[in-house]
Formats: structure tokens, sequence, C-alpha cells
């Protein structure tokens, strides 16, 4: 029988399937990454690089170290691991910002940084980048919608799984459950596919039902999700929100047709 737990928690995982809408955006108007708030033009970079292929860890937002965000990516010769300034600013970014960057991956003790401004930068600034034996990379919000546009052509149809699940890769912590009815109560269940604090992206999964069981004196069925199953390609999918801003507050996730509560199973 099922049983309720937990509100989500952050996680990072496929950020790239619920911001498809926001990156198709920016992706034709650069100009307006300026307007974000200087937090959620973090976040949204975040969104970015972990869409990229990315793990990304995103900083406190204050008392940083100058450090924005920390991308790490395998390859053949190792973790490869970039931290990530963000300037959110009009005025062009002067050589001494970046010579600050470059400072921030001496401490840091890495071989490659990156700017990304919503302005310019001066040609000193640029000349000073080019000099550096560590790569430093000065990235426009030209260049953000680039990389936009190159998550978003990877991705299937909008409103569909890409990509079929197996039953044996599904895990049961990402399964939730809506629990619908009135006098009559019943459940469906779905899979979380992508997530991020403020959204997930959901696909329908089968349920089945146990034996019926009695419970003082009566009888009662009971449904379960059926994991063996998996979830095939183009299968149909919908975005939920949490019901709350902040995911430090615990929401829970609310869709048009109820309630979801992460379930263990």
């Amino acid at each position: 029988m099922s049983k309720f737990g937990d509100p989500l928690p952050v996680r990072e995982f496929r950020t790239s399937a619920i911001y498809s809408s926001i990156y198709s955006y920016f992706a034709q108007n650069p100009e307006r990454m300026g307007a974000l708030h200087w937090r959620a033009w973090e976040e949204f970079l975040a969104s970015v690089f972990t869409g990229q292929g990315h793990e990304t860890i995103l900083g406190p937002g204050r008392a940083d170290g100058g450090v924005d965000l920390r991308l790490t990516r395998n390859t053949v010769y190792g973790d490869q691991v970039t931290v990530v300034q963000a300037k959110r600013k009009k005025k062009p970014i002067e050589l001494e910002l970046v010579a600050a960057l470059s400072g921030v991956m001496v401490d840091q003790n890495v071989e490659r940084g990156i700017m990304v401004t919503t302005g310019r930068y001066l040609p000193s600034a640029q000349k000073f980048a080019s000099r550096q034996a560590s790569e430093i990379v000065l990235a426009t919000s030209s260049d953000v919608a680039l990389w936009c546009e190159a998550i978003s052509a990877k991705k299937g149809p909008s409103g569909r799984l890409d990509t079929g699940i197996r039953g044996s890769e599904i895990d049961p912590a990402m399964v939730v459950c809506a629990e619908l009815g009135y006098d009559i109560t019943y459940h469906e269940f779905a899979y979380i596919v992508a997530e991020s604090p403020t959204a997930v992206r959901l696909a329908g999964i089968p349920s089945k039902d146990l034996p019926e069981m009695s419970r003082n004196g009566g009888r009662q069925g009971c449904s379960v999700p059926d994991l063996t199953r998996g979830i095939t390609e183009g299968t149909v999918t919908i975005t939920a929100r949490r019901s709350r801003s902040s995911p430090n507050e615990g929401g829970l996730l609310e869709t048009l047709q109820g309630e979801l509560l992460r379930i263990s199973i």
C-alpha cells in the first residue's frame, strides 16, 4: 500500500525539459536577459549549463568567494571544473573584473573560468583574458542565446517524452501521486522526468490494483503504481509548479488535477 512521504527536495534533474519555452524566448530575445533580477540571472544560467550537460552548483548569492556557479564535467582526462561569474551589467566589463576572476581561479585551483555579462567587454579586458595561461571565456547575452538555441534543438517535441524509460531504470523515489475524488478516492501516478526548484515535468505511469483487503469488517481495494512496464517514448507530459514560491518552505506540488505528493513504495 502506498505511503505518503515528504515534500519534494530541491534537485537538479534534466532541467532543460522544464525551461524549454524560456530557452526559446531568450534565444530570440537576448536583450531581455538584462531585465532579469540578478539572482534570477544566476539561476537561469545554472539551468543553461545544466542543460549543456554540466553538473552545476549554484552559489548562495552572497559572500560566495567570487564563485556564482561551479560546473563539473566528466572528460577522458578526469573531471573538468569551471568557475562562473554572472554579471548583470549595462556598463562594459573592465579589465579589473576579469583580473579578479583570474584570481578566483588561482584561489580555487581551477584551469577554466567563465564570465557571463548582459553587457559587453572593453578591449583591455578581452586582451587580458587572451593572455592568460588558464582558459577564461568571456560570454555575453548573445552567446547565451546561442547556448539556449542549441539546447532547444536537442529536445524532442514539446509536451512529449523524447526518450523512453525502461522499468528497470525507474527510480521509485521519483514517483508522485495525485489523490482525486470526493466520496470515492482514487489515485493517479506520475513519474518525475525533470525537476527544478520551482517546477517538475511529469509523465503518467500506469497503476495496478491489489486484492481487496478487509478493514473493520469491510472490504477496501488499493491501487499502486506499476513500475515494471516503464514509460514509452512519446508519452504526453505535463508541467506542475510548486504550490509555494520558495522551495525551502517545503511546498508540495499541485496541478489542476489535485495535490501531488511524494510517495515511497
